[in-house]
């Protein structure tokens, strides 16, 4: 997600397809480099489980995701972060609905236009808990921050 022009900063989410746990950070810029910083971030966060969690990842085709070796290799090792990377065809944000959803849903907070410059990472941070504590109907009321913690227990006792 991007701000005005002018603005340097952009938020990269992540969405978690099952649950549709929300991850977003602020990266400095639509570079190659921010993006794979932002993915290190996550990556860091999630630790061991993130390779578990992304199995595959859908970006849409900005030049920011165009370094796709990058993006898939750990920043921290040689590990693989991301078994299979696949592109949106363009114009078709349809291909990417519940990230396009999500995405919706952190504009309530920070409308378009403006400026994630302005932006603390921790006012990202309490908006996407929000998010995640959003109940859904798709869920039958339940939220991603409940079925994302069963999703994970389930992930771990396998590995």
């Amino acid at each position: 997600m991007v701000g005005p022009r002018g603005s340097s900063r952009a938020v990269l989410t992540l969405l978690e397809r099952k649950t549709r746990m929300l991850f977003a950070v602020l990266i400095e810029n639509r570079s190659q480099a921010a993006v794979n910083s932002g993915l290190d971030l996550i990556e860091q966060t999630l630790g061991r489980s993130f390779p578990m969690i992304f199995k595959s990842i859908t970006f849409d085709n900005g030049s920011e995701f165009l370094d796709a070796r990058a993006m898939s290799t750990s920043g921290f090792g040689s590990n693989k972060r991301i078994g299979e990377i696949y592109y949106a065809h363009p114009y078709r944000s349809s291909e990417r609905g519940s990230n396009e959803n999500a995405n919706r849903l952190i504009r309530r907070a920070f409308p378009k236009g403006t400026s994630f410059d302005l932006v603390s990472p921790r006012d990202l941070l309490q908006h996407v808990a929000w998010v995640n504590a959003y109940p859904r109907r798709i869920f039958n009321g339940k939220c991603a921050n409940d079925l994302y913690a069963e999703e994970v227990k389930k992930l771990l006792a396998v590995s």
